[in-house]
């Protein structure tokens, strides 16, 4: 995973760079880059980055001088165009197709993704997407962006060997199938959208499965799916922690099915009803849940999380 300063400009304002950085080997990238790691430019990293092959990445993408890539999407310079623009239109949808080439030259396939949940973005909204919009706008387009005020996000499939093209959305206020943003002053000082952006890679997590990677949840540090054995007929409690990147509510389900040995075999499905909030991550929430008269030796199989 990588973490790097975005900053985008809007009307007469200048737009900062953006570096975002590549690193090791990889079952999900979380680069902190220790001693365990070889560290190379982003074009050669296992996950590698580099400039699009298109206008938009030549004149916006360069790399620094650490060998990290940069998005400027800022003032053009005189030398380019005497009448250079200086940011992109308030109260608009402004596409860039192909802004990044994102490489899996690791070992195994890979989910991608892009969080932008670290951007301050002054009232916009900020997608990556994969496909173009060229013929399309929004409609062509499928977002990869995991951040507050995003929707739609989906991780894309990224098999190893494969290279796919990423651009970038920036809604200032006219609103689109991924954003609904505030009309923005184009005469704000300062840049627009300011913080960081991480590039993440993860093996164990299907594309498209952006449930996973959002409220993942353990019970009783057996997995989302765990199997229980009552101490007691009519309550027991059980531990759902959400490993998951972003707060959720969940439901817990249950089978229960008697003793084979006993010659007494039922099954039932039970739900506990409402959903029960989560709102931190990473934070156990005990949840008790009534099993009604119920013998001590049914065993709880298949209790699930979600």
């Amino acid at each position: 995973m990588k973490r790097r300063t975005f900053l985008i400009g809007a009307g007469s304002t200048a737009i900062g760079g953006a570096a975002l950085v590549s690193s090791g080997a990889f079952s999900r990238v979380e680069s902190h880059r220790d001693v365990s790691v070889q560290v190379t430019n982003d074009a050669n990293a296992y996950l590698g980055l580099q400039p699009g092959g298109s206008l938009n990445g030549d004149n916006y993408v360069a790399e620094d001088e650490s060998g990290h890539i940069e998005i400027d999407i800022g003032e053009i310079p005189e030398a380019e165009n005497p009448i250079g623009g200086s940011g992109v239109n308030s109260d608009s949808l402004t596409f860039f197709d192909n802004l990044l080439t994102v490489c899996n030259q690791g070992t195994e396939d890979a989910a991608f993704f892009i969080d932008a949940d670290g951007l301050e973005t002054g009232g916009a909204e900020v997608v990556f997407y994969v496909g173009s919009a060229l013929d399309g706008g929004d409609d062509t387009i499928s977002s990869i962006t995991d951040a507050d005020g995003v929707s739609g996000f989906a991780p894309a499939a990224l098999e190893l060997g494969e290279c796919i093209n990423v651009g970038l959305l920036v809604d200032t206020g006219a609103g689109s199938d991924y954003t609904n943003a505030q009309t923005v002053d184009a005469n704000q000082s300062g840049p627009l959208v300011d913080g960081e952006v991480t590039i993440v890679a993860d093996v164990d997590t299907e594309a498209g499965d952006a449930v996973a990677l959002l409220s993942e949840l353990d019970i009783d540090g057996q997995g989302p799916a765990a199997v229980v054995n009552p101490g007691d007929p009519f309550d027991m409690a059980v531990t759902v922690t959400n490993t998951g990147r972003r707060p959720a509510a969940f439901g817990v389900t249950f089978d229960i099915s008697r003793d084979r040995s006993r010659g007494d075999v039922r099954s039932s499905l039970f739900e506990t009803g409402t959903a029960i909030a989560d709102d931190d991550v990473g934070e156990p929430a005990n949840t008790k849940i009534g099993f009604g008269q119920v013998d001590a030796s049914a065993a709880y199989d298949g209790l699930t999380a979600d």
